[in-house]
């Protein structure tokens, strides 16, 4: 599935510039068949699978690039929200100074 939509990504990424790296994505994807089920198996480590932000399954999936593969409608577009400066991931979710991710993985170090 990955190598199917990887051609998008380099699409927004080298022609259009509109992303600079896979984790500026969001992917949406409408899947085909039996491939929801997998997709929904693994619904907690899509975003580290495919080496993006945001990855989202949905009947209407939107984006500014698309394509019809085996696998489903895939939609990429940038992600959404606010950049974290550690883990350069996008988040939708409000925060401070790093993501909640982060924030949690920093628990017990002080900053200077």
């Amino acid at each position: 599935m990955r190598d199917e939509v990887y051609p998008i990504l380099e699409v927004l990424r080298r022609e259009r510039k509109v992303i600079g790296q896979n984790l500026d994505a969001r992917i949406e994807v409408k899947p085909k068949g039996d491939y929801g089920r997998i997709l929904e198996k693994y619904k907690p480590y899509l975003v580290e699978i495919f080496g993006v932000s945001q990855f989202l399954i949905t009947d209407n999936p939107k984006g500014e690039e698309s394509l019809d593969g085996e696998y489903g409608l895939w939609k990429v577009s940038h992600a959404l929200g606010k950049k974290c400066p550690r883990c350069w991931m996008w988040f939708e979710e409000e925060f401070e100074e790093v993501c909640p991710k982060c924030s949690k993985a920093l628990g017990g170090i002080h900053l200077i």
